[in-house]
């Protein structure tokens, strides 16, 4: 079903002055069941929110609180960099898996970085961290 659509261009002070035609009373009265049946017909409509699952860990935040860089963070889950930049950068998303092991990472990294065989090293204030010899 096509519908037409118009996109009118108001300025706020334009929009303050005419709020709009809304049927406050009949939007009020509607009910539960009356919004899920016109949720439900409608394809443009966004999907609830509470049924997209658990947000994304914020790999920036997790890896900044350790003190890694990109280079250090990545080389000790052993993920490629660009992998790490495209998460930190939500060009991409991680898959199920990779975000159990980002919580793990977050919520125990002692025992997620010795369970890999890893020892990051911190990155130095201001600087980046060491390369290993």
């Amino acid at each position: 079903m096509a519908r037409n659509a118009r996109v009118t261009r108001m300025t706020l002070d334009e929009i303050a002055k005419n709020p709009g035609t809304a049927d406050e009373r009949r939007l009020d009265a509607m009910t539960d069941e009356a919004i899920e049946q016109q949720i439900a017909g409608d394809p443009d409509v966004a999907p609830d929110v509470m049924t997209l699952g658990a947000p994304l860990p914020d790999l920036k935040r997790i890896r900044l609180a350790l003190g890694l860089n990109q280079d250090a963070f990545a080389a000790a889950l052993g993920l490629p960099l660009g992998t790490v930049r495209n998460w930190e950068q939500r060009r991409t998303i991680p898959d199920p898996a990779a975000m159990a092991l980002l919580r793990i990472v977050e919520r125990e990294p002692d025992a997620a970085f010795r369970a890999l065989g890893a020892k990051p090293k911190a990155k130095k204030p201001g600087g980046r961290a060491k390369k290993a010899a």
